[in-house]
């Protein structure tokens, strides 16, 4: 059984000085598993059905993780572009 989860996330960076947004990016994620089994569970136990197990729960993971590294590549750059102003 193949099983795909696939989550976009639409994010606002907002300055908490002036409650301005100042920056907005799309975070994507996509996860596909194959399974011989079901999937399918008896009295809740077996066929991995919690949600971080699931191919939604995975790709919500990965967006997520692009999210965090959308942020940080963002801040720094930001914080290499006021270093250059500063020493140039």
């Amino acid at each position: 059984m193949r099983r795909t989860g696939s989550v976009a996330m639409d994010l606002q960076i907002i300055s908490p000085d002036t409650g301005r947004i100042v920056g907005s990016f799309v975070s994507s994620g996509r996860f596909t598993s194959e399974s011989a089994t079901s999937g399918a569970s008896l009295f809740g136990v077996g066929g991995g059905s919690a949600f971080a197990a699931s191919s939604l729960g995975q790709a919500s993971r990965a967006a997520l993780n692009d999210a965090v590294r959308q942020v940080n590549t963002r801040r720094l750059s930001e914080n290499s572009d006021r270093s250059e102003g500063e020493t140039g």
